[in-house]
């Protein structure tokens, strides 16, 4: 077992970073429930194969789905700008 270094888990963080990334994109419903599933089985794996402690599974939990909020909060205030710009140089264009 690792036992130094290997808090929180970076391939549970990744895992579920991508899993909600996707889910959010793909709104479909069940894709909004498989990637979640296959990001929950990653994590377990992690502490099935003895990487990791369940402590540091859910730190990487926790940290991929506060990634994935953040990521998608920074992309909609994007979108929001560039539309803005947009529907700007369109009133400009007589």
């Amino acid at each position: 077992m690792n036992r130094e270094h290997s808090f929180p888990s970076g391939h549970t963080s990744t895992a579920f970073t991508l899993a909600l990334l996707l889910a959010a994109i793909v709104k479909k419903n069940f894709w909004v429930y498989f990637f979640p599933v296959i990001a929950l089985l990653v994590g377990y794996s992690r502490v099935y194969l003895a990487q990791h402690f369940v402590t540091d599974v859910l730190a990487g939990m926790f940290i991929g789905i506060v990634s994935a909020y953040l990521s998608l909060l920074i992309y909609q205030q994007f979108r929001k700008r560039t539309q803005k710009l947009d529907t700007a140089e369109i009133k400009k264009e007589p």
